[in-house]
């Protein structure tokens, strides 16, 4: 098997390997920095906004700036006294009432859905129905089938943004 990493590549991983558990504050051997970073890039951890019950709000530390205009701030301005028992007191409002339908449209539902529904009630009692009353099921379902049909909207609900679906 040829090995075609150069040297350096094979003694470079093998120092950091030997280095898996040491701190990473600490300096690397053979090295004069103390840390391998500038200190601007220090991430510093923000005080806990929200301390333990009972214990008093440690001491405001100063804005720290983070680079690019960006400043973590060490005031929460959603650090408020309240607690989970405060929440709930949303009341959303009424809903709008539900729209009437046409004497059309509902006479289109009643023939379509009661004619499925007659049916499915007769066959689970086994009562045989009789044909003024099957003939007027079979007109009201398709007869509430095409008028469902033909009442569809063709115009789309936002003009601004029709809906076309894929376009190939």
């Amino acid at each position: 098997m040829s090995n075609d990493r150069p040297e350096d590549v094979d003694a470079a991983f093998a120092r950091l390997v030997a280095g898996y558990d040491t701190d990473p504050d600490a300096p690397a051997d053979g090295d004069d920095e103390e840390r391998p970073w500038p200190a601007a890039e220090d991430v510093h951890e923000p005080a806990d906004p929200h301390p333990p019950p009972g214990e008093p709000p440690e001491a405001d530390e100063p804005d720290i700036p983070i680079g690019a205009g960006l400043v973590i701030s060490s005031t929460d301005p959603l650090n408020t006294e309240a607690t989970w028992e405060d929440e709930g007191h949303f009341v959303p409002p009424s809903p709008p009432p539900i729209p009437r339908l046409e004497p059309l449209m509902l006479l289109a539902w009643v023939g379509v859905l009661g004619s499925i529904a007659v049916a499915v009630f007769a066959t689970l009692v086994g009562w045989v129905i009789p044909r003024l009353l099957l003939l007027a099921m079979v007109v009201g379902f398709i007869g509430g089938i095409v008028v469902l049909i033909a009442r569809i909207s063709r115009d789309p609900t936002d003009p601004d943004h029709p809906d076309d679906g894929a376009v190939v």
